[in-house]
């Protein structure tokens, strides 16, 4: 965003504006989506589409602003490639024939470990649940890594949040303040709840007694 300095004005503002917008659409709807894996990454982020056709349609004027245009353009493609490693990560999972082979191999490891230490059945009881051990842990290991971007040592967008740009959310609307129709209003001066029209109001104060007051139907 610093590179979109060297173009003040609408330019700059509306290139902060599709980062932002960016931004906090991966945040609220693409992660999410990449936690239950169906993010797809043949569908571009509308933002960053414009943001590209963006920063190839600015006349640079300067060799400065030549240079801000191209390391624009290599940015914006480089998020492009970061998002679809991303999706391609969350997409990416550990087969149940890989699995098979883990647990495979750990039985028959444990059996060698208990024939080997057949003769000594504490020591045999002590390898098996050390090696058993080690298992466990890396199973816990693979598993967690299969979803990245699920649980408690998940990856999250805090990176993104970071460069956040500052301004209005692009979800925010802007809405004129229409005036309340004031005809339909009744004032209800004499308490909080309404009374149908026609029914006597009563006042009753300390030194001027009851008044008796009829609205009109």
């Amino acid at each position: 965003m610093i590179l979109a300095g060297a173009f003040p004005g609408e330019p700059e503002e509306r290139m902060r504006g599709l980062v932002r917008r960016y931004i906090e659409t991966t945040v609220s709807q693409e992660w999410p989506m990449m936690a239950h894996h169906t993010a797809r990454p043949r569908i571009t982020p509308a933002a960053l589409a414009e943001a590209l056709q963006l920063a190839l349609s600015l006349t640079p004027q300067s060799r400065g602003q030549e240079t801000a245009q191209r390391e624009i353009a290599t940015a914006v493609e480089s998020a492009l490639d970061a998002r679809r490693q991303r999706i391609t990560i969350s997409l990416s999972q550990v087969n149940l024939v890989k699995w098979l082979c883990l647990f495979v191999q750990a039985v028959c490891i444990l059996l060698a470990i208990a024939m080997m230490h057949s003769d000594n059945r504490r020591t045999s009881a002590i390898a098996m649940a050390l090696f058993a051990t080690g298992v466990a842990v890396s199973v816990l290991l693979i598993a967690t890594h299969n979803r990245p971007f699920t649980g408690e040592i998940s990856v999250g967008p805090d990176p993104l949040l970071q460069v956040l740009p500052e301004g209005k959310s692009y979800t925010e609307e802007i809405t004129k303040s229409v005036p309340a129709d004031r005809s339909s209003a009744v004032p209800c001066c004499f308490g909080s709840r309404p009374r149908r029209a026609g029914r006597p109001l009563r006042l009753r104060g300390a030194a001027t007694g009851t008044v008796r007051l009829r609205r009109r139907a």
